[in-house]
């Protein structure tokens, strides 16, 4: 009877290696199966919710019961219940020094190797001796070195399709959705997040999330009701995936001007507060050396635009603004600390032009109001009682007046009475009503 062959292949170094298995390729499913599929799943997911949200409803009942029972607050026990995404954000990670060996080797030998022609793990097992022949100390290196070179690996990783770029986004979103969650449950803290994309080459819906309904019916109140989510998230979207970019949103060169001027203005107190950690500190342009280098003792260094002066006195040229702008982004223009001998000889150097004319040292600005003795509120109080007494004199004559039968005086009235008659004691007789013949005067 012949013998059965073996399934395994022999090596050039004698390690057997089984192949692999071949996967039955699986026929397409119609679109029938897929939407009844489809809804299996939702029907399941939707008795899973229910499931979970009876059990947390006992659950908080049986914290309130635990809590009544033993004098603590419903939270002690909550935080024992739960971890609601608490290990998502600590670092347990243990390498184990075969999978570090076998990463670095992997590096080691396809590092040069052509795209289709890199070594499987199976053929980098084969080097298993090299790793047997290590010591501890040279194992627990190698473990140190793998995870050094992990921790500097970039976040931004490239996704193959727009499918995997769509999914992962929708997978953050809901690990946020999970440790805001827990958050609230353990300490009690409350938030929102909105996330679009950025990039054109996927899909996927902007993205809402209030750790309460009363968080998003609040919104609208807060914002006098100029807030709408759907609005919001889609204008959201609009800036991001045009680069994030506010200059690209004026429609104007001059709207461009004032908005680099207001930030490198803005970055330039921003960088001074920074270094002397005074918060009230404001820039100097026109008298710079005296109010900023000898004040301070610092300098500034990497300024790019030709003329240096207040941002609201430079030209509305684009690119000198831009490019300054990008430098106090960037750091290369940044104030720097002066030592001693510096500080002094910059000082020396300022007071001989001072000296010699080519400088001069600018007072402060006076108030216009300066030397103006202003009276105390007492002195003003005293005044407005003497106004108040000469109303009231004014008052007691017109009385007196009205007693007696006298109209009282006014300041505005004629000698002669009103219509043209003559003023007399008493009364005002109009030349009209005297009788031919007789002195309106009797």
């Amino acid at each position: 009877m012949p013998r059965k062959k073996s399934r395994t292949q022999p090596t050039a170094k004698g390690v057997s290696i089984r192949p692999p298995r071949r996967r039955s390729e699986r026929l397409p499913i119609t679109t029938h199966q897929r939407a009844v599929n489809s809804t299996a799943r939702r029907i399941e997911k939707e008795k899973i919710d229910q499931a979970v949200s009876a059990w947390f409803a006992a659950t908080i009942a049986k914290a309130d019961e635990l809590a009544e029972r033993f004098g603590k607050k419903r939270r002690h026990f909550l935080d024992l219940f739960f971890h609601g995404g608490a290990r998502m954000v600590m670092k347990r990670r243990v390498v184990n020094s075969w999978n570090a060996w076998t990463s670095l080797k992997a590096k080691e030998l396809n590092a040069d190797t052509v795209i289709g022609k890199a070594l499987n793990l199976q053929e980098i097992h084969q080097e298993r001796g090299e790793y047997d022949a290590l010591t501890v100390a040279e194992k627990k290196k190698m473990v140190d070195r793998y995870i050094n070179s992990v921790d500097t690996l970039p976040w931004q990783t490239v996704r193959v399709n727009a499918r995997s770029q769509a999914l992962d986004m929708l997978n953050v979103v809901w690990n946020m959705e999970l440790l805001l969650k827990g958050l609230k449950t353990r300490v009690g803290a409350e938030g929102f997040f909105r996330i679009v994309r950025s990039s054109t080459s996927f899909h996927a819906d902007p993205q809402w999330f209030f750790s309460s309904p009363e968080f998003a019916n609040y919104m609208p109140i807060a914002m006098r009701g100029h807030w709408d989510s759907t609005q919001i998230g889609a204008r959201l979207e609009a800036f991001a995936l045009a680069g994030s970019n506010i200059t690209g949103l004026l429609n104007s060169s001059k709207k461009k001007a004032d908005y680099l001027k207001g930030r490198i203005a803005d970055k330039m107190r921003e960088n001074l507060v920074s270094i002397t950690g005074n918060q009230k500190a404001t820039m100097s342009y026109a008298n710079f050396t005296q109010d900023i280098v000898m004040r301070y003792g610092i300098d500034l260094e990497g300024w790019t635009h030709p003329t240096f002066a207040n941002p609201s006195q430079l030209s509305t040229s684009l690119p000198p603004l831009q490019q300054l702008h990008d430098a106090l982004q960037n750091g290369t223009c940044k104030f720097y600390k002066l030592t001693v001998a510096e500080r002094e000889q910059r000082e020396k150097e300022f007071n001989e032009k001072v000296k010699n004319g080519d400088a001069e040292i600018r007072p402060r600005k006076m108030r216009k109001d300066a030397g103006t003795k202003w009276g105390s509120r007492k002195r003003k109080r005293a005044d407005d009682d003497e106004v108040d007494s000469s109303d009231e004199a004014g008052n007691r004559r017109k009385r007196r007046a009205e007693i007696d039968g006298d109209e009282p005086e006014s300041p505005n009235r004629n000698s002669k009475g009103a219509r043209g008659g003559r003023r007399k004691r008493g009364r005002v007789t109009s030349a009209a009503n005297v009788p031919e013949g007789e002195d309106a005067s009797e």
